[in-house]
């Protein structure tokens, strides 16, 4: 139906956009992009054609063109779906910090476990770089606030295995191993 109606009139934005959606749903991510691509050229403006493409590019592992991507949908939309797509992918980007911020967002709009969980798995890993690179003032701060994270996330849905995973790797990198034995 959507090509159908693009055959009539090839610039209806509302159909190359629901035809993006629909390739998605079908996993067909190429043609997606392309449909997405479309809108975005003919309305650079359309923050949902941004995040669809944004969430497209995560599907296909393109972190990078993502974050770009996620980056300018959140000029016109906020929603704890968007900023927990955007931090996952800073984190696959090796972008702690800011994955991190967007990750807190996300759960300051939505607190919930699994936003929880996910700053605190954000600060671990954020922690764990900061040993990499001898900072490790940075680096206890960060594990510290992984730990809270995670246990909050436990508190709300004991469960949730991830913050359990999360807590465990926290109190190991911070040299509590009983702690960790027992998590």
């Amino acid at each position: 139906a959507y090509k159908q109606a693009l055959s009539l009139d090839p610039t209806y934005g509302p159909a190359i956009f629901d035809l993006g959606v629909a390739y998605y749903n079908a996993g067909d991510y190429a043609n997606a992009v392309t449909a997405y691509q479309t809108v975005i050229k003919n309305d650079p403006n359309n923050w949902e054609a941004h995040a669809n493409l944004a969430s497209t590019y995560r599907q296909m592992e393109r972190f990078s063109e993502a974050n770009v991507e996620y980056k300018t949908a959140s000029t016109g939309i906020k929603t704890p779906e968007l900023y927990n797509e955007w931090g996952y992918c800073l984190g696959k980007t090796k972008e702690w910090d800011k994955a991190t911020e967007r990750l807190k967002t996300a759960n300051e709009m939505a607190p919930d476990a699994v936003d929880n969980s996910n700053v605190g798995w954000a600060y671990y890993n954020s922690g764990q770089t900061e040993t990499v690179a001898k900072n490790d003032a940075k680096a206890k701060t960060d594990l510290e606030q992984s730990k809270t994270y995670s246990q909050k996330a436990i508190d709300q849905d004991p469960k949730l295995e991830a913050p359990y995973v999360n807590l465990g790797a926290t109190h190991n990198a911070l040299g509590e191993f009983q702690a960790a034995v027992q998590v």
